[in-house]
């Protein structure tokens, strides 16, 4: 099988190219006039649902929409106070089918049924009714597919796709629907919609209640071994070095679910998800720089007025690194070491920063290919290559130094239901090669130890393989051989997953074809939904039962 479909001495400079790409072609943060309506009055709630649900398959009557007309008070009350964005989210995605509103795009309702069928897909390869129960899973009873809507503002607090999974919709209203919501800004370019593999992997690391928790644990004990990469850095001080080793394992305890999520994408869509992440990753970057500095200019603000010139001297000196690299961002990509700066206080992000990401996202790769789940012919020593080439080019200066050599931690970490620690500045700043290391640990953790209990149902349902692979090359090639004049995806037998992957590839390859690329996509994509085998291809397909494929 030939498995060179990236040319190694080019790729550097093709990862760049497609940086450009997106942030030229993409608006990642902002609003389309053509998006879903966010739904605000009661009665407009009421309308819209008895207007679009019922195009929604049978099951999702009595699981989703029922439940959410019974307590609709409920929802308003509980959701709109905290959260007024979810409650558009709950309600949008039930009307648009019939695409009632005529402001919208004529594609709206088509990119919605593309979007349904990414998302019915990837559930369907994570989460197998009997397999949960074969394995003894805490499960109380299958849950569908997501539904989806296009969120009419991509905002600067939730500029990314995000999942509101059915056991929270089942605390709030008794529904057994979770909902995906993807900025409608996103909807011309299905390419990003990759993304969504992670958001899928929440599903099943929650689905049994004892699988993160005993991650956490294994986690935890990682770091307090009597030998660990933290050895290296500080043996010669001991209070230092048991304090750093379980400052990490706690670090990566409260880390553990996010980075989970990356790593169960890479076994659903392959290496080539890391690629994409990385990209897609460092363009955001770029588009969040206004509002990080936003930030940081308020909290200099306060450190003038209450004239504590230290703090006022370092809020100075980071806010002109921030511009000087925003700068550099017109032209290269960056990925982050440490969690992004905010200025104040808060809490740690729960995603590790971009470069740990990619580093657990390579052990993991690692110990599937060890596992003999990835073999020789999908490559992934290249991939792995490749990914680290990122790695790179994401924090290299233009100069050829280092732009960060430490990763920096500050900010409220939760080490317990109810118990939390402050870590000050400058308390936890931690050697990158060290931060890289204990990154590829956990990810090899996850594949090669914890998940050992999970690989029956990993072999059968959503580990990447060699037939993946072939099936995502071909795709690749398809795209990549007449340019302009491309052949169409649509009948290659390929499962989302494997379209995606191919489309990454290609992507790569070519990242000039990236506006041809989406359109074949998304055609492939609309095939999709007509074929699948919860949305159907028919009126009497919408309306039967879905029962999870054995």
């Amino acid at each position: 099988m030939d498995n060179i479909h990236l040319n190694s001495d080019e790729f550097g400079k093709r990862f760049i190219d497609l940086y450009q790409v997106l942030r030229n072609r993409v608006e990642f943060i902002g609003k389309n006039r053509n998006a879903i309506s966010k739904l605000h009055k009661k009665s407009v709630i009421k309308r819209a649902i008895k207007q679009g649900a019922s195009y929604l398959p049978f099951d999702y009557q009595d699981a989703y929409v029922n439940p959410l007309k019974n307590n609709l008070d409920l929802v308003i009350a509980q959701a709109g106070g905290l959260m007024p964005d979810l409650v558009g989210a709950l309600f949008d995605h039930v009307y648009p089918h019939d695409d009632p509103n005529p402001y919208h795009s004529k594609n709206l309702s088509n990119q919605l049924k593309q979007f349904l069928a990414v998302l019915s897909n990837f559930y369907r390869s994570f989460c197998n009714l009997q397999v949960h129960r074969a394995f003894k899973f805490e499960v109380e009873e299958p849950w569908l597919p997501p539904l989806a809507t296009f969120r009419a503002r991509s905002t600067l607090n939730v500029p990314t796709p995000y999942y509101f999974p059915a056991d929270e919709a089942k605390l709030l209203f008794g529904g057994k629907v979770g909902v995906v919501v993807l900025p409608s800004t996103y909807r011309e370019h299905p390419l990003l919609w990759g993304a969504l593999a992670h958001e899928m992997a929440h599903d099943l690391l929650r689905a049994d209640r004892r699988f993160l928790p005993d991650v956490q644990k294994l986690v935890m004990e990682l770091f307090a071994k009597d030998k660990t990469i933290v050895e290296k850095y500080f043996r010669k001080d001991k209070k230092v070095l048991d304090n750093t080793k379980k400052f990490l394992g706690q670090l990566w305890r409260h880390w553990i679910g996010e980075a989970g999520a990356d790593i169960l994408a890479i076994c659903n869509m392959g290496p080539a998800f890391a690629l994409l992440a990385a990209v897609y990753t460092a363009a955001l970057n770029k588009e969040l720089v206004p509002s990080i500095l936003e930030e940081l200019q308020e909290a200099l603000a306060y450190a003038e007025f209450f004239e504590e010139f230290a703090l006022k001297a370092n809020l100075e000196k980071r806010i002109a690194n921030l511009q000087e690299r925003s700068k550099e961002m017109d032209n290269v990509p960056i990925l982050r070491a440490s969690p992004p700066d905010r200025g104040s206080m808060e809490e740690i992000d729960t995603h590790p920063p971009d470069i740990l990401r990619l580093f657990t996202m390579i052990g993991a790769i690692e110990a599937l290919e060890e596992e003999e789940e990835l073999s020789d012919e999908v490559n992934a020593k290249q991939y792995i290559k490749w990914i680290k080439e990122v790695e790179k080019i994401g924090n290299t200066d233009k100069n050829g130094k280092l732009r960060d050599d430490k990763v920096t931690i500050k900010g409220f970490l939760q080490i317990g239901t109810d118990s939390w620690i402050t870590v000050e500045e400058d308390q936890y700043d931690l050697p990158l090669e060290m931060m890289k290391e204990s990154a590829r640990q956990v990810g090899r953790l996850m594949v090669s130890e914890h998940l050992q209990r999970l690989k029956p149902y990993l072999q059968s349902m959503v580990v990447w393989n060699n037939e993946d692979e072939a099936v995502a090359i071909r795709v690749k090639k398809i795209l990549c051989t007449k340019h302009e004049e491309m052949d169409s995806i649509t009948n290659e037998g390929a499962n989302d997953a494997q379209l995606l992957a191919g489309v990454t590839l290609a992507a790569f390859d070519y990242p000039d074809l990236y506006t041809n690329v989406n359109k074949r996509l998304a055609e492939a994509l609309q095939r999709s939904f007509e074929r699948d085998e919860v949305w159907g291809n028919s009126t009497t397909a919408l309306a039967r039962e879905w029962s999870p494929s054995s």
